[in-house]
């Protein structure tokens, strides 16, 4: 509902202008991860994609990449900090387990999350999604 208010208010098209116009092409599929990823920190994926699919069209103007690899690449961000244990998919893991045991997965979380998500913007930087975008595009 609150995706449907946000489309319907043109704040997806104001994210996605203000991105396209600041951050320089090469730098969106890296922005666009980070945001995701920050995103899904405290959230699922499943309310963060509806929210950035109708800019995927815009964003890939403006990167000079297909709207599906910007769609890889939130879904990507998304998913390499979906472990965070304040997320849904974080919290998931810590069902049944004792307090001991959740003192040592909520540290171990938040780092995995936060290395995975520097590991997919330094990915990025390298320019793989151009790579994967000249292959299959």
């Amino acid at each position: 509902m609150i995706v449907n208010c946000a489309k319907d208010l043109g704040i997806t098209d104001l994210m996605a202008n203000a991105l396209s116009t600041s951050v320089p092409g090469y730098f969106i599929p890296a922005a666009i991860l980070v945001i995701s990823a920050l995103l899904s920190f405290v959230s699922n994926m499943f309310g963060i994609v509806p929210l950035f699919a109708p800019m995927a069209a815009a964003l890939g103007q403006a990167s000079g990449l297909h709207p599906a690899t910007i769609m890889a690449c939130i879904i990507s961000g998304c998913n390499a900090t979906g472990i965070s244990p304040v997320s849904m998919g974080g919290s998931l893991h810590q069902i049944g387990a004792n307090d001991e045991q959740r003192a040592f997965l909520f540290k171990k979380q938040w780092l995995t999350a936060v290395i995975f998500m520097a590991a997919m913007v330094l990915v990025s930087l390298l320019g793989v999604w151009q790579l994967i975008d000249k292959l299959f595009f």
